[in-house]
C-alpha cells in the first residue's frame, strides 16, 4: 500500500458497525471522512442503531450496501453473510460500541449480524464506546470492558467527558473521528498481507508533555506560544495504541 497525504487510507477495507447509541448519528461523518481518506468502506447497523441513523445515508456516503439484521439470511453469497464481511474487511470499526453490543460480544452471543461478525472476525477491531454515563460507570459494563482488553485483535478507545444527549455532564461521549482515524492508521502495517495490532512499545512507560511554551522575560512579560497541546495528545494516543504506558501533562 502507497501511503500519501491526501489519501493515507487508499486501498483499505473498513467495515464500519453503528449500534444503538446516540452517538450513531456521527456515524455517517466517520463513514464520509474515511472515504475521503481513501479507504473502501461498507457498513453495517444493528437494529436500535437503524433507529438513530438512517442506512440509506450510510449507503449513500459509503457507495456501498449498509447491511442489516434482515441481510443476514437474504444473501446471495455462497457463504453466510456475517463471514463474507469479517473475511472482506482488513479492518473492522465499531462506533459507537453500545453497553448492549458490548455485553453480546464478550459473552459470545451470536444473535444478530454485527454480534456474529464480531465474533467471526480474526481481523483487528476497533471499538468505540458510548453510553450515558450512569451506563459507562456501571460495575456490569466495566467488567465487560475489562474483559474485551483481554481481546488480542482488539483497540478499545475509551468515551470522552462532555455534555451528553441526556443532558448529564461527564464520561460517555463518543471519541473524536480524528483519534479513530488515527487508530486505524496505527494499523496499517501488514504479516502475511493481514493487518495486525503493533504492540511493540509494551512494557514501556512514556511521559509526553503538551501545551504552550512560557518563558519568562522579566516580572511582567512572557514568551509564549499559541500552541494547544493537541500534537502532544494525538502522540500519547498512538503510543497507547502501540502498548505503551502513557502519562500525559
Amino acid at each position: 500500500m502507497n501511503i500519501n497525504e491526501t489519501q493515507p487510507l487508499k486501498g483499505l477495507k473498513l467495515l464500519v458497525a453503528a449500534s444503538g447509541s446516540i452517538a450513531a448519528v456521527k456515524t455517517p461523518l466517520l463513514v464520509s471522512e474515511l472515504i475521503q481518506a481513501g479507504a473502501e468502506v461498507r457498513c453495517v447497523v444493528t437494529p436500535s442503531g437503524a433507529k438513530l441513523v438512517s442506512p440509506l445515508s450510510l449507503s449513500t456516503l459509503s457507495r456501498n450496501k449498509c447491511y442489516q439484521d434482515e441481510d443476514q439470511w437474504r444473501t446471495q453469497e455462497s457463504k453466510p453473510l456475517h463471514i463474507v464481511l469479517s473475511e472482506w474487511a482488513d479492518i473492522v470499526v465499531v462506533a459507537p460500541l453500545s453497553a448492549t453490543t458490548l455485553a453480546r460480544w464478550v459473552h459470545g452471543l451470536g444473535d444478530g449480524l454485527l454480534a456474529s461478525i464480531l465474533l467471526a472476525t480474526e481481523r483487528p477491531v476497533i471499538a468505540a464506546a458510548a453510553m450515558n454515563t450512569g451506563m459507562w460507570k456501571n460495575p456490569v459494563v466495566i467488567k465487560n470492558w475489562q474483559f474485551l482488553g483481554q481481546i488480542p485483535n482488539v483497540i478499545k478507545l475509551n468515551p470522552t467527558s462532555g455534555l451528553l444527549a441526556c443532558d448529564r455532564q461527564g464520561e460517555g461521549r463518543m471519541i473524536s473521528n480524528e483519534i479513530i482515524q488515527l487508530a486505524i492508521e496505527n494499523l496499517l502495517t501488514t504479516k502475511n498481507g493481514i493487518y495486525s495490532i503493533r504492540r511493540d512499545l509494551t512494557d514501556l512507560k512514556l511521559l509526553v508533555t503538551a501545551g504552550a511554551t512560557i518563558e519568562t522575560l522579566d516580572p511582567a512579560r512572557q514568551l509564549s506560544n499559541k500552541s494547544t497541546g493537541y500534537m502532544g495528545v494525538l502522540l500519547a494516543q498512538a503510543a497507547r495504541f502501540r502498548g505503551a504506558t502513557v502519562d500525559l501533562i
